[in-house]
């Protein structure tokens, strides 16, 4: 049940898996591969057949057939050192099917770990992404085995993989990915690594390496920053290594391979190789990245809470989309996440089915009145709000905790859906009218028509002003200390404003739709009194003049325009007084499985659920393995390899809002750093929302990684008459206090 590397090859499949014949062919070329073995299928299906079912569950609690623990403990202290512990499974690395990412891989591990390293593998085999994809190929459960491969880790200084085919254009050319530290940054894509295409000549992308992974002497993966993000991983000579021996690799196996490497000095070893199971892939579409790019701007760093609002809103999306003749396809399975809580989007199939409907859309009178939301669909969500909010928790049953959940979702679900009918047809709105602007020449866009409304934003802007300026001298030197004495502020006179202006605004969070991970003001009482602090700089008023030959030939579409953009801003605060109570009743289910709210952001919600439902899911043992990997589950989620969707050609981004400033860039994640913007920078951020509307009375230019013109932070900071170019990709990737120059108007940014 344990056999060498050296003593297997590529015809082995049923005894060691894809993983682990190939690498016993690799051995047999000649080609450097460390040292290693497999625990064989039979060692598995030894294990497996004693159980009363196979599942993930049970699996992960198999026991070792006999003697077989003692001699895999001896077999791995002879490899010395940390080990990588790797599923290889029968069905894996294969011409026809990769199986790539399916099963689980444990780095860094030693001594006795290596029997739940082991289990852990054996296990993943049943996990629910892994019996999907065996479906999507067609692969009956009962044909497939697994094996583990046990191999002397690599302590790599520079690491990554190699196509010996380029996977987007198909020109014969070797195309080398690389980073600094082990190969784990490249795969998941937690940093932007550097590309080589290797033919006649060499051409190098250096990328950004912010951070790297490297193998620590007890076994763990350390994450350290990168004194030079933008310094070569490897030199062209190392690359020409690389591609020479990936070219060997394809010309034995006759087919187009991708492989795994490492650089240990100047030491090269493979670490892996398959077949190129996939056909060449094409650049998303426009509208496939602008689908894309938007479910990131709105979700920018989804908790596995958080992914339940995200399948709430795809297919709602897919289904508006569908009205005005589009079809977007793969909605079911653009997201995915692994058993670490990381989680993935791809892009969509998006594809005009039917065109006449986009143009009647354009051309007709929209059939729903946008001044009916407030009493239809306004009134329904604020009844539910008011509802969930004030419901007694504590008599409930669990069960009845968690029906009560999956109503107020099924719930908010269908005003979501309403609200996205009721947007789209402003959307097509402000198309009709943009299209009017341009042929009128008028230098105007449809955002320059709404300057001067009232509407719930622009409400809740001025009142926060005069809050902020009405509070005496004693109440502004509470708010410039650091932390801020929430305690102490209470105490005064000025705390009944305070209150006052929460009871009406106080649902507003940063990361709307993310609802379970963001706080409202009500509920971060430290961050709203920051803002608050900040919010005596004035926010805009306009005095606007509509142009008169829309007043005169098109008046209904203009007052129907304005009046959909007062229902948007309705609509946000109403579903972020959902939110809280979503928050309210994820909150109590938390405690219930003694967890703090921060660890129940782990859980899926289904998990969640079914933990309330008493089916005896180790919710702790998934806390405990998510937690560490939630850096890399926030890079791999923004991760794209494809850019903006509306980006420039020849520019940065998307210009949102015209006009051209110059400041230091200062780096703002969340509103834990909003005390860092000081009047005059650039604020940089993956995205905005409403709550950080007054931010943007300090800045002098908007710099972030997700967005388009329509996004709220275009709408605002035109109001503020400040540049913003946003879909930029590399963003985050800004030095912070780098002068940067923004251009509004053409979408670039230079520093």
């Amino acid at each position: 049940m344990i056999i060498d590397l050296h003593c297997v090859g590529k015809d082995d499949l049923d005894l060691v898996g894809g993983k682990g014949a190939n690498l016993g062919e690799l051995i047999r070329m000649g080609m450097p591969v460390p040292d290693g073995f497999c625990l064989t299928t039979q060692a598995y299906r030894r294990a497996v057949a004693a159980l009363p079912g196979i599942t993930a569950e049970t699996v992960a609690r198999a026991e070792l057939p006999d003697g077989l623990e003692a001699e895999l403990l001896e077999a791995t202290a002879a490899l010395g050192g940390p080990v990588a512990v790797r599923s290889s499974a029968t069905a894996e690395d294969l011409p026809e099917a990769s199986f790539a990412g399916q099963q689980e891989t444990v780095l860094g591990v030693v001594g006795d770990d290596v029997i739940a390293a082991v289990r852990r593998c054996w296990a993943s085999l049943w996990s629910e992404r892994a019996i999907a994809y065996r479906r999507e190929q067609g692969i009956d459960d009962a044909d497939v085995a697994l094996a583990v491969v046990v191999q002397r880790m690599v302590p790599a200084d520079a690491a990554g993989v190699a196509f010996t085919v380029d996977p987007v254009t198909g020109s014969r050319e070797v195309s080398i990915e690389s980073a600094f530290g082990l190969g784990e940054s490249v795969v998941s894509g937690a940093v932007t690594p550097d590309a080589h295409q290797v033919g006649r000549r060499i051409r190098r992308r250096p990328g950004v390496k912010a951070t790297r992974i490297d193998l620590a002497p007890n076994g763990s993966t350390v994450t350290r920053p990168v004194a030079d993000p933008t310094a070569p991983a490897i030199t062209d000579r190392q690359a020409r290594r690389i591609a020479s021996l990936a070219l060997r690799v394809e010309r034995h196996y006759a087919t187009p391979m991708d492989i795994e490497w490492a650089l240990e000095g100047d030491r090269l070893w493979l670490l892996q190789a398959r077949p190129v199971t996939t056909s060449i892939e094409k650049r998303p579409g426009l509208l496939a990245r602008m689908f894309r790019d938007d479910v990131i701007e709105h979700f920018p760093s989804p908790h596995p809470l958080d992914l339940a609002m995200v399948e709430m809103l795809l297919p709602i999306l897919a289904s508006v989309a569908r009205r005005i003749g589009l079809e977007i396809e793969g909605v079911d399975d653009l997201v995915t996440m692994d058993d670490d809580g990381v989680a993935r989007i791809g892009h969509p199939r998006v594809r005009v089915r039917a065109p006449w409907r986009i143009w009647t859309s354009l051309r007709r009178r929209n059939r729903l009145d946008p001044r009916d939301w407030e009493h239809a669909e306004g009134r329904r969500a604020r009844q539910l709000a008011a509802r969930f909010s004030t419901l007694p928790l504590d008599p409930l049953t669990d069960g009845e905790l968690a029906a009560a959940m999956v109503e107020l979702l099924a719930e908010a679900r269908e005003i979501v859906d309403r609200r996205m009918q009721y947007l789209s047809q402003h959307l097509m709105r402000g198309l009709r009218l943009d299209a009017l602007l341009r042929v009128t020449r008028s230098g105007l866009s449809q955002f320059d028509l709404l300057g001067d409304l009232d509407y719930v934003t622009a409400t809740l802007n001025r009142e926060l002003h005069e809050l902020a300026t009405s509070a005496p001298a004693e109440v502004h030197a509470l708010l410039n200390r650091s932390p801020i004495d929430v305690e102490a502020l209470r105490g005064t006179a000025w705390w009944v404003d305070v209150k006052a202006f929460l009871d009406r605004f106080g649902a507003r969070a940063t990361r709307m739709y993310q609802v379970f991970s963001s706080r409202s003001w009500r509920e971060d009482l430290p961050g709203f009194l920051m803002l608050a602090a900040m919010a005596v700089d004035a926010p805009p008023t306009k005095d606007i003049r509509l142009p008169r030959f829309l007043v005169r030939r098109f008046p209904r579409l203009l007052a129907d325009y304005r009046a959909g953009h007062v229902m948007r801003e309705a609509s946000v605060q109403e579903f972020e007084e959902l939110g809280v109570a979503m928050r309210r009743l994820a909150g109590q289910a938390a405690g219930r499985l003694g967890l703090t709210r921060e660890e129940a952001l782990f859980l899926t919600l289904d998990e969640t659920l079914r933990a309330l439902r008493g089916e005896g899911l180790d919710v702790a043992a998934l806390v405990e393995r998510r937690q560490p990997e939630r850096d890399r589950a926030e890079a791999v989620w923004s991760a794209s390899t494809h850019g903006a969707a509306t980006a420039n050609a020849s520019g940065d981004g998307v210009p949102a809002s015209p006009g051209r400033a110059s400041g230091p860039a200062r780096i703002i994640h969340g509103p834990e750093d909003f005390h860092r913007l000081q009047p005059g920078d650039v604020l940089v951020c993956r995205a905005t929302d409403p709550a950080w509307t007054p931010l943007f009375a300090r800045a002098v230019a908007v710099v972030a990684s997700t967005g388009g013109r329509l996004s709220h932070a275009a709408i605002v900071a035109r109001e503020y008459g400040i540049p913003a170019v946003l879909g930029v990709p590399e963003a985050m990737d800004i030095v912070d206090g780098t002068r940067l120059v923004v251009d509004g108007s053409a979408g670039t940014v230079s520093g």
